[in-house]
């Protein structure tokens, strides 16, 4: 499991410097949202915990083609983790988000419509009940 987390973390924190050289910002003031959609999850970009623009999981990725499969196994990883929260913290799927941050290591924040729900960890996210 500390192979996935290392990744996972890896990925979160070069998606979010990408999207700061993009914006020309700083990464403190860029986040990455997750959340449940009908089809999945959906990934979105934020710039001062405002929406800027939704995303692929190929965009956070930052791939074209995605040759190590990223792109198939992390999607039911983070569904299955989005459903537990809310079963977890009693919130329904369309007011449940996590929001990512690197301030300066990548950290993961649930949130309950516009409320913090508490810190979620990539063990949560990635761990043995993930896909249970």
């Amino acid at each position: 499991m500390s192979f996935i987390v290392s990744q996972s973390k890896g990925i979160m924190s070069r998606a979010i410097d990408r999207y700061a050289k993009q914006k020309d910002v700083t990464p403190e003031k860029v986040q990455l949202l997750l959340n449940m959609k009908d089809e999945g999850v959906g990934y979105f970009l934020m710039q001062n915990f405002r929406i800027e623009q939704e995303l692929s999981i190929m965009d956070v990725l930052g791939v074209k083609v995605d040759f190590k499969g990223y792109s198939m196994i992390a999607p039911p990883f983070i569904r299955q983790a989005l459903e537990r929260m809310t079963d977890q913290y009693k919130v329904t799927a369309a007011d449940l988000s996590v929001i990512i941050t690197k301030r300066p290591n990548v950290k993961m924040y649930a949130y309950n419509a516009k409320s913090i729900i508490g810190e979620v960890t990539f063990e949560y996210l990635f761990g043995e009940d993930a896909l249970k």
